[in-house]
């Protein structure tokens, strides 16, 4: 079960009322599990996904091009698709300051400046917030998609003022 309790702090020139709340452990273990698991899976799953696409496109140029090793092909497409890679990467160093907060059980006392801890939570979701910088710039293809939409949207403007 939850369990609410509410505290008055006096700090100084501050009067603040707090709401605490207290989770049993079978709920602070499922919390703590879906964090891990939000955290885990999306990326292993991009990781697994884009090695497999990988290991496909060489077995398939391995077929066409039989002079060729395998292991050639393999890394050629590494190369060619290594901002797959990167991005999910990326995401997981960004992201690693929200789940560290997340994960964190500790409560703090009452402080002067309670606004560096706000912000400080605000910028843990700025990678989450990057999507778009970390997936469409670094790839070719996304980025002239992105070019070639701009393109048409401007001259679609430009014809109808």
């Amino acid at each position: 079960p939850i369990h609410r309790q509410l505290i008055d702090d006096i700090d100084d020139d501050e009067r603040r009322i707090w709401c605490l709340t207290k989770y049993s452990s079978s709920a602070r273990i499922y919390n703590s599990f879906i964090n891990l698991f939000h955290f885990l899976v999306p990326f292993s799953i991009n990781v697994i996904t884009t090695l497999i696409m990988i290991k496909k496109i060489a077995r398939r140029r391995l077929n066409i091009y039989p002079q060729q090793s395998y292991q050639n092909h393999f890394q050629r497409q590494v190369y060619r698709h290594q901002h797959l890679l990167y991005a999910p990467c990326m995401l997981i160093l960004l992201s690693l300051p929200r789940f560290i907060i997340s994960l964190s059980k500790r409560c703090m006392k009452s402080a002067h400046q309670p606004w560096i801890f706000l912000i400080g939570y605000f910028i843990s979701f700025i990678p989450s917030m990057m999507t778009f910088v970390v997936f469409v710039l670094p790839s070719k293809n996304y980025k002239s998609e992105l070019r070639s939409f701009y393109e048409q949207k401007f001259r679609r403007f430009r014809r109808n003022p």
